[in-house]
């Protein structure tokens, strides 16, 4: 049977009570999730769950989750000891016990899209960048890190195409999430789907807030040029890695591009570096869009007497620019904050 068929024969099934009809929803997900046709028949099934609920069914769902989500950090933080351990089968079987708790709860429309962003940053980063006009409904648990776990997991499990597609929900849950972003490019090079590594790697760079997560996107781009066997703008795409974080996994890309190239290249000027940049179409360096919102945010929250948070906003600015007058400046609101926090102690003693 194909989706079509399967959603007519479950929709014969409905008996118009949501208490009865939201269950049964949930179990024909769950009996279908290996059809290949999956992701059509849950986008079924959660346009009839919208359709049948009243509002009173929709609040008391919400309530559900909102009740059971307030245990999904707690549960994030044992699946992480666990994965520590190497105890891969029972992390993942707590992240499906997630994912099953709100496989129909979280399905995009055309009117509005579900998303978990980690931070205001990271929502305003995606709204410049996407250009989606739907409207932005948050979920209530982080199910970008539930999914990139649960892809990390199958990973380990040696699950690549399972993976791939717990990657792919973890990155449409947060776009603009590096961490995701990486995970999921480590399957396209497992894939040696070298486009789409290209693609992501393009995305990555654009949402980078460290200069780690830079220094690991020019490795992305190395990897790449090293499958085009285009050794001498592998070479280049490590210098630029190099510039960003001089870490091991920099290092030991630099010295496999030089054994592969049988000698080691002249190193690029920096306006070398950028005319390679240019002609690859390349970002060189960190987002404009990224820098620019960061200090916005910075200055906003300064400007409310939210020091600390003002704080958090500016070492972005200056991690990745690392501009001398937002060293001083930012060592001048800690020393604020240092004050009042001074006065505040004296104030209750």
């Amino acid at each position: 049977m194909n989706s079509k068929e399967i959603l007519d024969d479950i929709s014969k099934h409905l008996t118009g009570d949501p208490e009865k009809d939201g269950p049964f929803l949930k179990e024909q997900s769950e009996k279908y999730k290996e059809h290949e046709e999956s992701e059509a028949i849950n986008r079924g099934l959660a346009k009839m769950l919208y359709e049948i609920v009243s509002d009173d069914y929709f609040t008391s769902m919400h309530s559900y989750l909102e009740n059971e989500n307030k245990n999904v950090a707690k549960q994030l933080e044992k699946v992480l000891e666990l994965y520590q351990k190497h105890s891969y089968s029972t992390g993942i079987s707590i992240l499906e016990d997630i994912i099953r708790n709100n496989i129909l709860a979280w399905r995009d429309t055309e009117e509005y899209t579900y998303k978990s962003f980690g931070s205001p940053l990271e929502y305003s980063v995606y709204l410049k960048l996407s250009g989606d006009e739907r409207e932005i409904r948050s979920v209530n648990c982080d199910m970008s890190e539930v999914y990139r776990l649960y892809g990390f997991g199958l990973i380990e499990q040696n699950k690549i195409n399972e993976a791939r597609d717990a990657l792919e929900q973890s990155v449409k849950f947060n776009p603009v999430n590096p961490n995701a972003l990486f995970e999921y490019s480590e399957i396209l090079k497992l894939r040696n789907n070298m486009k789409k590594l290209r693609e992501v790697t393009d995305w990555i760079l654009k949402c980078a807030v460290t200069k780690d997560q830079l220094s690991a996107a020019y490795r992305n781009y190395a990897y790449y040029f090293v499958e085009q066997h285009d050794y001498k703008n592998a070479f280049a795409m490590v210098e630029m890695s190099r510039i960003f974080g001089n870490s091991k996994s920099a290092n030991s890309e630099y010295e496999y591009v030089i054994r592969t190239l049988g000698m080691k290249p002249k190193a690029h000027t920096n306006q070398e570096l950028m005319d390679i940049m240019l002609k690859e179409n390349i970002q060189p360096g960190p987002s404009s869009i990224v820098v620019e919102l960061a200090y916005m945010f910075g200055k906003h929250s300064e400007q409310n007497l939210d020091y600390k948070l003002a704080i958090y906003f500016y070492k972005v600015v200056y991690e990745l620019l690392e501009e001398p007058q937002m060293a001083q400046h930012i060592s001048e609101l800690e020393q604020t904050v240092a004050n009042l926090e001074h006065e505040r102690k004296n104030n209750n003693s």
